[in-house]
């Protein structure tokens, strides 16, 4: 099995616990998997000193050795090795395979504040002959050096992205400016139409598309690209304008969350640990005393998932919270929710609302972090984003019966139960918050995303742009080859 590891640094400012540190503009490298990678330039050193002293007791992350650097600033480095991969099963399940990544790993990027980071293992499934395109993002098979090396390319000034279409996520960016996970790379990212004339690459978020025909193309270069990260229900599929024939041929790169797209875009990454956790588990079992929770936020059902909680709600209990029910878990007040089904839940239920091909949205990356076993329902192919022992997969089972059945065997055999929860936590998820606000500052909605890297991806192609030339030849037809698909699972 393939496993991508990565150095992410932060560029901005550099800490290192070494017994002489590094000044300001020393160039530092580091060895990864036997390859000297990591070359920085050092900025801004004593407002990072300063952060951490204040913040974390001048003592570091917990499990971080003192050769380890602290970052400001995301920048990706990457090389590719190879390692072992292992099966596991769980009773009652159909035959299935899982696999683990080896190596180290831990981090989490956050849309606002400083974040440690550091070497990372992409989890990717043991299948032989891979599914992934030969080129998008989630397989890291290029370095940023090889931008950042050319002479020809970092003198030049910087190409700009912009949004036309953004989506609601997206904060408003009124003037370029850099990328959120490789900023020393030439390019720049806006939301200002003005700089659409002098744009390498527009982007358009085709669910929200409201233009009937595309704009005059500025430049010969000038790229289009359609974006989206929701699945294609009817609601939207046949009400934006992106179907009408003038934006047929209009576009060429697809950014999105299907494998097949030219720059893949996720709502989140499951990554090893550089070392396991250590933790009271059974501390963490006495506190649960409530069987499963389940926060239904959309009035969107086209996954039918609400009959199949109430299928399965024959056989178990299921605290629902949602706005008509009982229980509440207000958008804004994401983390006391999760807090609640982390601390008091044995299992939460992350269904999805729509069953699309490739389609796994934050509810499985944001709750797969917490001290919970989650129980996913979706497009059923989670095998590529993460080992099957460290959740529970409702596509496993032949029944809803079977699956509760199941469930109940964990809520009876603790030391199964727990065994996920140690697995599990040999991983973490790798995602992004952007909190929406009202115009007073106030969070009424948070989001999770895993998209800063894709934007890297798109700089890369905009500097190569000879190598990945094309024009998409029906856009409809593309987003219409995986539409969504009816729930089978109902019985």
């Amino acid at each position: 099995m393939k496993v991508i590891v990565f150095q992410m640094s932060r560029v901005s400012c550099l800490v290192s616990r070494v017994e002489n540190p590094p000044q300001v503009d020393t160039e530092i490298t580091r060895r990864l998997s036997g390859n000297m990678i990591g070359k920085n330039t050092l900025e801004n050193r004593q407002a990072c000193l300063s952060y951490l002293d204040n913040t974390m007791d001048g003592s570091g992350r917990p499990g971080m050795q003192p050769d380890e650097h602290y970052y400001t600033s995301d920048y990706y480095h990457y090389n590719i090795t190879n390692i072992s991969s292992s099966g596991a099963s769980k009773p009652a399940r159909k035959e299935g395979g899982s696999g683990r990544s080896g190596g180290m790993g831990r981090g989490r990027i956050c849309g606002e504040g400083l974040a440690l980071v550091g070497s990372k293992n992409f989890y990717q499934s043991p299948i032989p002959e891979s599914p992934f395109h030969p080129n998008h993002s989630i397989r890291w098979e290029f370095d940023t050096t090889e931008l950042l090396k050319r002479p020809d390319v970092m003198n030049q000034p910087p190409k700009i992205i912009t949004w036309v279409k953004k989506p609601r996520h997206i904060p408003d960016l009124p003037e370029p400016v850099r990328l959120r996970v490789c900023p020393e790379m030439p390019c720049r990212v806006t939301s200002n139409t003005s700089f659409q004339e002098q744009s390498s690459a527009l982007l358009w978020a085709g669910e929200l598309m409201t233009e009937t025909e595309p704009p005059r193309r500025s430049h010969p270069d000038q790229v289009f690209v359609f974006h989206d990260l929701e699945p294609p229900r009817s609601s939207w599929v046949c009400s934006s304008t992106f179907r009408l024939d003038p934006w047929k041929s209009a576009f060429n790169w697809t950014m999105h969350y299907r494998f097949d797209a030219d720059i893949l875009s996720l709502h989140g990454l499951v990554v090893k640990r550089r070392r396991p956790v250590k933790r009271n588990y059974t501390d963490i079992l006495a506190r649960k005393t409530k069987f499963a929770a389940w926060a239904v936020s959309s009035v969107i059902d086209q996954s039918r998932r609400k009959e199949f909680a109430a299928m399965l709600q024959k056989y178990i209990s299921i605290d629902i919270f949602g706005e008509s029910s009982a229980h509440r878990c207000p958008r804004d007040q994401d983390d006391l929710c999760f807090q609640t089904f982390s601390r008091d839940y044995k299992f939460y239920l992350g269904f999805e609302s729509s069953l699309a091909k490739d389609y796994i949205s934050e509810k499985f990356f944001r709750y797969l972090n917490l001290d919970t076993v989650l129980v996913a329902r979706g497009s059923n192919e989670y095998k590529f984003h993460a080992p099957q022992n460290i959740f529970i997969n409702t596509a496993d089972f032949a029944t809803v019966k079977d699956l509760a059945d199941y469930l109940l065997h964990l809520d009876k055999h603790p030391e199964e139960y727990l065994e996920i929860l140690k697995a599990k936590d040999e991983y973490e998820v790798l995602f992004e918050d952007y909190p929406l606000r009202y115009g007073d500052g106030q969070v009424f909605f948070m989001h999770y995303q895993y998209e800063a890297t894709a934007f890297c991806e798109m700089c890369r192609r905009l500097w190569n742009l000879d190598s990945y030339r094309q024009t998409i030849p029906d856009i409809r037809k593309w987003v219409d080859k995986e539409l969504c698909y009816e729930a089978t699972d109902l019985h």
